[in-house]
């Protein structure tokens, strides 16, 4: 029989997760199983590893974001069969956090946000973030993030409030 577990249960993405098999014989007249295990995800190998005392494991960090089923496959040796078992693994969105500044004077005033994965996900964001005037609640301009920052020029009124929003890249 095959039992398979994923730890941690759920992460997020660019999280690095271990899938573990664990392959034991029927009959204790048989010897223990040996040979190694394939991991799945549909028709998708991810990886094989050797059994080590009944038990074989890989490590994975590129899923993205949603339900995988997986799959690990006892490939069996000359005393036991074929065996496997499957689960489903979640992966959530990583959470970032975003960061604003601004510089210069005048009626145009740069505007920078930088966007970061918190731990333990991993992983540059992608996408835009927009510039919002939180005082008048006004939108201001929008940036394009490269390596994690997104910058515009915007009119900003002197003791005014600004945030950058950032809604994913998925």
């Amino acid at each position: 029989t095959v039992s398979l577990s994923a730890n941690p249960s759920s992460a997020v993405f660019g999280q690095t997760v271990t899938l573990t098999a664990v392959v034991s014989g029927h009959d204790s007249g048989v010897a223990a199983p040996t040979g190694e295990v394939q991991f799945f995800e549909g028709a998708t190998l991810l990886g094989t590893a050797s059994l080590i005392d009944g038990t074989a494991a890989i490590p994975l960090n590129s899923l993205a974001p949603g339900d995988h089923t997986l799959k690990a496959v006892y490939t069996g040796d000359s005393n036991n069969g074929t065996a496997w078992a499957t689960i489903v693994l979640t992966v959530q969105q990583a959470v970032t956090s975003t960061a604003v500044s601004a510089s210069g004077k005048g009626p145009q005033v740069v505007l920078t946000a930088t966007v970061a994965v918190v731990e333990p996900g991993a992983g540059v964001p992608t996408g835009s973030v927009q510039f919002e005037d939180a005082t008048t609640g006004q939108s201001l301009a929008s940036g394009a993030l490269a390596s994690g920052s997104a910058t515009a020029t915007a009119p900003v009124a002197a003791g005014h409030v600004i945030v950058a929003v950032y809604s994913g890249d998925v």
